[in-house]
C-alpha cells in the first residue's frame, strides 16, 4: 500500500458549460447584477440555484466531514483509525489543523494503524515538517519491517524536508535491512541526488554474479535505479541483457528491469526482450511480463507491434489479455490494429473482454470510432467488463463526453469501486459538468448517511478514496 499519486485537481474553469458560466463566476459582478440576471434569464436562475446547493454541501456536509474522519482516528477499531489517518492524509491542506493527531498515531500499538499514520504523514508533506524527525526515528527504532518501510516511504515523500537524515538514509542500504526498505530508502535518496555512481556501479556488479540470491539482489536494486537513467551505463543495461539471454532463473526479471531502464536501452536491448518472449519462454506469466515490457518502450518498440498483436491468439487467455492491453499502450503505433482489438469486446472470457475494453480507452482518440462500443459495455454481465468501462471511457477523455451523463449514474452504484471508478473518470472528461460535481457531493453526503462513509471502512484503502473524494469537491467548492 504505496503511497498513491495525486488525483487530478478541478479547477474552477471545469464548471464552465457555457457562456453563462463566465458570467454566474465572474466576481465583478454586482448582486443586483446577479438578480435581474435571473429574473431574465431562466438557465442563469438555475445555475445560481444549483450553486446555492453546492455551498450549502460544502458549508454543512463537506467541512464537517473533516472533523468526522478526525473522531475516527480514535476509534476503538484498529482498521477505522487506518483508514481515517490515510483520508486525513489524502486530503492534505484541508487537514493540516489536525496534522499532530495525526503524528500521535505512529506509536500506537498497532502496527496497520503506525502504518497508516506515517503515511498520512507522508503526504501531508510541508504540513508535517515537525515531525519528520520523529518519521526518521522509526527506520531502527521499530520492531516491524511495515512500519520501518512506511516510515521510509514518507521519508521519500518529504523530499528536501529529510536531507537532514540522509546518513540514516544511507543506513538502510546495508545487506541486513530487508528489501522492502531499501527500496523506498533508494527512492529518497536518488530524489535527493545523494545516490552516487560508485554506488550504483557497485550494485551493478552483483548483476554478473553466479550465485542466484545475490543476482536477484542486484536485479531489484537496479530496477528502482532505473528511474535515475543518467546513473545507469550501457555496460549495466548489458549486464542485465546477458541474464536475459542466458534464460536462466531472473529472466523474466531481467526483463522487468529493462523496462525501468526504458530511458537508456536501444533497440538491440528492445530486441532482446521479444525474443524472450517469442523463444526464450514458454510460461503464460513470463509472456505477460514482456508483453507489458515491450509497450513500455513506445517507438523504440514499434516493429514488434506484430509480434505483440501475434499473441492475441495465445491459447492462455490472460496472455490475450495483456496482448490487447499492450496494443492500446502503444497508441498510434498499433493504430492498425484497433478494430482487432475491438473485435474482442464481445469475447466468451470476460478477462479477454476486460482487457479489451481497457485497450481500446488507452488507445485513446485513435479508437474514437469506438466509444459506443465501449460504452455499451456498461451493461454487460460481468462485473469487470464493467468497470473496465468505466475507466475506459475516463481514458477516452473529452472524446467520450457525450457518455458522462452515463458514466454520473455509476454514482449510485451499489458496488464502491464503480462509484469510485465513476468519481476519476468524471474528473478526467474535462469541462466537468456543474451538475455532476452536485451528484458527487450528494453521494458524499449518502455514504455518510448509510454508515459507509469514513467509517466501517471493511477496506483500509478505502480511506484514501475518500479523502480524495473529499479533496476535490473541497477544491471545486471552497473557491
Amino acid at each position: 500500500m504505496s503511497i498513491p499519486a495525486p488525483t487530478r485537481k478541478f479547477e474552477l474553469t471545469d464548471l464552465y458549460e457555457d457562456p453563462l458560466d463566465h458570467i454566474l463566476y465572474n466576481q465583478n459582478l454586482t448582486c443586483h447584477d446577479r438578480a435581474r440576471l435571473c429574473v431574465t434569464d431562466r438557465r442563469f436562475a438555475q445555475k445560481c440555484r444549483e450553486r446555492r446547493h453546492l455551498v450549502q454541501c460544502a458549508e454543512e456536509i463537506l467541512i464537517p466531514s473533516v472533523f468526522e474522519i478526525r473522531t475516527n482516528i480514535d476509534s476503538n477499531f484498529p482498521r477505522v483509525r487506518a483508514a481515517a489517518l490515510l483520508a486525513l492524509g489524502a486530503l492534505g491542506e484541508h487537514a493540516k489543523d489536525h496534522v499532530d493527531a495525526v503524528a500521535e498515531k505512529i506509536n500506537d500499538p498497532r502496527v496497520v494503524v503506525k502504518e497508516a499514520a506515517l503515511l498520512a504523514l507522508g503526504a501531508l508533506g510541508e504540513h508535517a515538517k515537525d515531525h519528520v524527525h520523529a518519521v526518521a526515528e522509526k527506520i531502527n527504532a521499530d520492531n516491524s519491517v511495515f512500519v520501518r518501510m512506511r516510515a521510509m516511504e514518507a521519508l521519500a515523500a518529504f523530499g528536501e524536508l529529510a536531507r537532514p537524515y540522509v546518513g540514516a538514509i544511507k543506513g538502510a542500504l546495508n545487506g541486513n535491512t530487508p528489501f522492502a526498505v531499501q527500496k523506498p530508502a533508494l527512492l529518497a535518496l536518488g530524489a535527493l541526488g545523494e545516490l552516487t555512481q560508485d554506488y550504483v556501479d557497485t550494485v551493478a556488479e552483483g548483476l554478473n554474479d553466479k550465485f542466484s540470491i545475490r543476482q536477484r539482489s542486484a536485479l531489484k536494486k537496479m530496477e528502482v535505479l532505473g528511474a535515475f537513467g543518467e546513473l545507469v551505463k550501457k555496460e549495466h543495461v548489458q549486464s542485465v541483457v546477458k541474464i536475459v539471454h542466458e534464460d536462466g532463473l531472473e529472466a523474466s526479471h531481467a526483463v522487468k528491469v529493462l523496462g525501468a531502464f526504458r530511458e537508456v536501452v536501444d533497440k538491440e536491448d528492445v530486441d532482446a526482450v521479444a525474443n524472450f518472449l517469442t523463444e526464450g519462454t514458454q510460461y503464460s506469466q513470463e509472456k505477460v511480463v514482456a508483453l507489458k515490457v515491450l509497450s513500455k518502450f513506445g517507438e523504440l518498440a514499434k516493429h514488434h507491434v506484430k509480434i505483440v498483436a501475434n499473441y492475441l491468439n495465445d491459447p492462455d487467455s490472460s496472455v490475450r489479455g495483456e496482448a490487447l492491453r499492450s496494443l492500446g499502450a502503444f497508441g498510434e503505433l498499433a493504430k492498425e490494429y484497433v478494430h482487432v482489438v475491438a473485435e474482442n469486446l464481445d469475447n466468451e472470457h470476460a478477462y479477454v473482454r476486460s482487457a479489451a475494453t481497457e485497450g481500446l480507452g488507452m488507445f485513446g482518440e485513435v479508437a474514437k470510432d469506438y466509444v459506443d462500443a465501449v460504452a455499451q459495455k456498461l451493461d454487460d454481465p460481468d462485473y469487470s467488463v464493467r468497470l473496465a468501462a468505466i475507466k475506459a471511457l475516463g481514458m477516452f477523455g473529452e472524446v467520450a463526453k457525450d457518455y458522462v451523463d452515463a458514466v454520473a449514474q455509476k454514482l449510485g452504484d451499489t458496488d464502491y469501486s464503480f462509484r469510485l471508478a465513476a468519481i476519476k473518470a468524471l474528473g478526467a472528461f474535462g469541462k466537468l459538468p456543474l451538475r455532476h460535481v452536485t451528484k458527487v457531493v450528494a453521494k458524499i453526503y449518502q455514504e455518510k448517511v448509510h454508515g459507509q462513509y469514513a467509517y466501517p471502512f471493511q477496506r483500509i484503502e478505502l480511506g484514501w478514496a475518500v479523502g480524495n473524494t473529499l479533496k476535490d469537491a473541497l477544491e471545486v467548492l471552497l473557491i
